[in-house]
Order: C-alpha cells, then sequence, then structure tokens
C-alpha cells in the first residue's frame, strides 16, 4: 500500500482521480464524474473544464467527455528515448544520404525538444551542428509543424487555447495563419520552414504515424539556405519520406513489451 500524502491538496487529488476515470473508462458524463468523485455537478464540471483546457479531455458529439490529446499522447506514443532507439540507425543512414544534420525532437506541449541529432560527416564550410538537448517553439519549426499538421482542429485549439505565443520573427503570428500553413502541409506531405526560426536556415520535415494513423513526431532536416534552392526541397522531402517509413516499420515489428509506458508526441527535426 503507498503511504498517504500528508497535506493533500482535495481539489489536485480529484483532478487527478478524474483524470484515471477518463483513462479508464473512455469517456464520462459529467454526473457520471461528480457520482464517482462523490462532489457537486458544478464541482465535477469546473474540473472537466480544466482538464480541457490543457488537454487532458474533450467533448465528444455525445456531449460525453472522452480523453483529449495529452492522454491519448502519454497513452499510445513512445517515449523520446524508446523512439530515439528505434529511429537511430535510420537517423544517421538519411544523414549519411542528404549529407546534411539531422534531429530526433519531442513535442511536449507546444515546445519542440530536441532529444537526438546526427550531425552531417561531411565537410560543408558551414553545417548545421546538433540541437540535442534544446527546445523551440513548435509552430516555429519544420519538425513541430510537420506533427501540428496532422492533429485534430480540438486537439489544436487545445493546444493554443489562447492563440500563438508571442514571437518576433517570420513565423506565424495567429492562429489563422498557423491553420492556412498546416493545411499546406497536409497537402504536400511535408512542412518548410523558411527561415522561422534561425536566419539563414531552411528546415524540411514529414510526419511519422503509428499503425492507426497517429502522428508520433516527425522526421527532419535543418539546412542553411545557400545549400538548399526551393527546386531541391521535394526531392530533400522525398528522403525524409523514406526515413519515417521505415521508422514506423521498425515500430511495426517490435514485442508489444519492448517499450514501456508512453509519454507523448515525437517529432524528428
Amino acid at each position: 500500500m503507498e503511504p498517504a500524502v500528508a497535506y493533500p491538496i482535495e481539489s489536485v487529488g480529484n483532478a487527478l482521480r478524474l483524470i484515471h476515470l477518463l483513462r479508464d473508462s473512455g469517456e464520462l458524463r459529467v454526473t457520471d464524474a461528480a457520482r464517482a468523485l462523490g462532489v457537486a455537478p458544478s464541482t465535477a464540471h469546473r474540473l472537466m473544464m480544466m482538464l480541457v483546457h490543457h488537454g487532458f479531455a474533450e467533448q465528444n458529439a455525445r456531449r460525453m467527455y472522452q480523453r483529449g490529446w495529452a492522454l491519448r499522447a502519454t497513452a499510445d506514443a513512445p517515449p523520446g528515448a524508446e523512439l530515439a532507439t528505434f529511429a537511430r540507425d535510420h537517423l544517421v543512414e538519411l544523414s549519411r544520404r542528404l549529407g546534411e544534420t539531422v534531429h530526433l525532437v519531442r513535442l511536449q506541449g507546444t515546445a519542440a525538444i530536441f532529444v537526438d541529432g546526427v550531425e552531417t560527416v561531411r565537410r560543408h564550410q558551414v553545417h548545421v551542428t546538433s540541437r540535442a538537448g534544446m527546445s523551440m517553439l513548435a509552430h516555429c519549426t519544420a519538425a513541430g509543424k510537420a506533427i501540428l499538421a496532422r492533429l485534430t482542429p480540438a486537439e489544436l485549439a487545445a493546444l493554443y487555447p489562447r492563440g500563438l505565443p508571442l514571437t518576433y520573427g517570420p513565423g506565424p503570428c495567429d492562429m489563422g495563419t498557423l491553420k492556412r500553413q498546416l493545411a499546406t502541409i497536409r497537402r504536400n506531405g511535408y512542412s518548410v520552414n523558411d527561415e522561422e526560426s534561425e536566419r539563414g536556415l531552411i528546415g524540411i520535415g514529414v510526419c511519422v504515424t503509428d499503425a492507426s494513423g497517429q502522428p508520433l513526431g516527425s522526421v527532419a532536416t535543418g539546412i542553411p539556405l545557400l545549400r538548399c534552392p526551393d527546386a531541391l526541397i521535394p526531392d530533400i522531402a522525398n528522403e525524409l519520406s523514406r526515413t519515417a517509413r521505415a521508422i514506423e516499420a521498425s515500430l511495426a515489428q517490435r514485442a508489444p513489451a519492448t517499450l514501456p509506458e508512453h509519454h507523448g508526441h515525437l517529432t524528428v527535426g
């Protein structure tokens, strides 16, 4: 038996219990949640709205509440270190084919977290160094936008309930602009970051999905602008797609017990 918490905070405890209820039951009415928690329906509704705000719950067409993107991510996506294990050899091969640096990035909230990087071994006068351990705003990176393009409208709205974070670069500055960019990414099958996160750098990304089509991450590369004319972008995107499909195949072949509990959307970029 786990030791009792010395100073429990009732509202926090109820919110955590509600997360467990959503995870285990699949969907809930507010009245069901109130009864299970032993609280008034108005209290259960406030707790549910807080979970919706943070992406742990969403309302479906039957007006019941179900797991939101944050809970689906923790239930369905392999953790960064584990996905990196499956992706590493593919990233090394991708870097060799492109002659450029590539990264494995985790999407955590609105941030793209760089989990791993493979630097090119070619002797370029200018090349991109590893960003492993760094984070950037997802909507200003090719890797992040490749993932965002696969989210449902409800998931995207839950991720940015107050709109986009304020930035001073050339990236999208409002949700309307971002949504138009994401629609283009869905049509093309890849994302492009044209100096939005770093001057003089072009980023290209392709989404990686699980067997059900849910986004796990994306493969992407950053290339100095002088070495990446527009005519080359489709060819680079094809190489990224090849690697993304190879990573998906490796994940599909893993034993069910190979990966532990899952933690978050992932991107390579």
